[in-house]
């Protein structure tokens, strides 16, 4: 990458620095839409997230990646990380029709487990 790129929340530059380095067009654009750097950050993934599935035009199933450090980073004696992927988890509110969907699965499974308890007990017991 260039040296002229300073301002990491420029995603223009910085889509302009990686063009040299995949001459041949082999990776997918990531579709980032904005960088956000505060202290506070980790706040607004929720609503960024929420934004952008209601931006989509696709019915292909929603795709998020969280990029984090690989240093733990701890916020209120909490992972980072983990904090945000629970702030994600409540504000999503599945589709109706996804909703749905894997309560009958869930359902289905309640209702078959009991009769396949052992075999499962089994093949863990065998897996280990």
């Amino acid at each position: 990458m260039t040296s002229a790129l300073t301002n990491p929340t420029d995603l223009e530059g910085l889509r302009q620095a990686l063009v040299p380095l995949d001459p041949d067009r082999r990776l997918k654009p990531l579709g980032t839409k904005r960088i956000v750097i505060s202290a506070t950050a980790h706040l607004e993934v929720a609503a960024t997230v929420r934004e952008a599935l209601g931006e989509r035009n696709t019915n292909a199933p929603p795709v998020v990646v969280i990029l984090t450090d690989k240093t733990p980073i701890w916020r209120a004696g909490k992972r980072l990380s983990a904090l945000v992927e629970t702030s994600i988890d409540r504000s999503y509110e599945p589709a109706p029709r996804s909703h749905a969907y894997y309560a009958a699965i869930f359902e289905s499974y309640r209702n078959i487990y009991p009769g396949l308890k052992s075999t499962f007990h089994l093949i863990a017991e065998a897996a280990t």
